[in-house]
Order: structure tokens, then C-alpha cells, then sequence
């Protein structure tokens, strides 16, 4: 199942990053496919995260895992590449990681903020291009 999960995840992530160029979109693309395929595999994503279930010396897993997180550190390759030339790429593919798998995590209790704030929710994708927006000005060269 896990297996599963991480080729879901790379071949959503490949499909919506192939042919961006422009790093910001690509970023924000990336950061979507992510949380489309964590909410639409939730039994998936949780399997991929409970190490207690997933074998480390299976290649087969930990090539899948390595192929969704090439598509995410590519991506803050081009950031790095077009944006900042000193961005550290491994710090940065760790924060975009920790957001979006956050953002996974807590979509639910934001809904329910909302509701009881009595403001509107805002949908996941313009949640995701904003913080897309927050982490690029962060990494740009300053």
C-alpha cells in the first residue's frame, strides 16, 4: 500500500509539474498535486507515514518515495535556479514538505475555524498558491 501511495504521489506530481517552466508556478503545482493525492488516498498517506509498517530495506518503496521527493527537490532546483542562487534546497524542500503535509492535516479543522468564526472558507488551492507566494518571497535572493 505504500508502494501504491508513493507512485500515486510521483505520477500526480510529474503530471502536474511537466512542462513548467516557471518555478513559482511549478512550485504551486506541486504543492497541489500533493494535497490532492493525500486527500484523495487518505488510507495511502497514512500508511507512508507510519515507518512502523513500511520496510526500509524494501528497494521497491524506497525508490517510489525517492521519485515523488526528486519531483519536489527539481522543482526548488528551478526556485534556486531562477530565484535565489544561495536557496538551500534541502531546507527548502523540508518546509514545503512539512506545509503541505500540514495543510493535509489541518484542511479539516480550518473548515471548522471558519465555521466557527463565521468567515468563509477559503479553497484548498487558493490556500496552496498562497502559501506558494509566502515560501517564494522567502526564498528569493535578498
Amino acid at each position: 500500500m505504500a508502494i501504491e501511495g508513493f507512485e500515486k504521489l510521483a505520477a500526480a506530481m510529474t503530471d502536474a509539474t511537466e512542462g513548467v517552466d516557471d518555478s513559482k508556478e511549478r512550485l504551486n503545482q506541486c504543492g497541489k498535486a500533493y494535497v490532492r493525492t493525500a486527500l484523495a488516498y487518505p488510507g495511502h498517506f497514512a500508511v507512508i507515514f507510519q515507518n512502523d509498517l513500511i520496510d526500509p530495506d524494501n528497494e521497491q518503496c524506497v525508490r517510489s518515495s525517492l521519485d515523488a521527493y526528486t519531483q519536489l527537490q527539481t522543482t526548488l532546483q528551478m526556485v534556486r535556479d531562477q530565484l535565489n542562487p544561495d536557496l538551500d534546497v534541502d531546507m527548502a524542500s523540508s518546509l514545503c514538505w512539512a506545509s503541505m503535509q500540514g495543510l493535509v492535516v489541518l484542511s479539516a479543522k480550518f473548515a471548522d475555524v471558519a465555521d466557527q468564526a463565521n468567515t468563509a472558507t477559503q479553497p484548498i488551492d487558493e490556500t496552496i498558491e498562497g502559501f506558494t507566494e509566502m515560501m517564494i518571497e522567502g526564498f528569493r535572493a535578498r
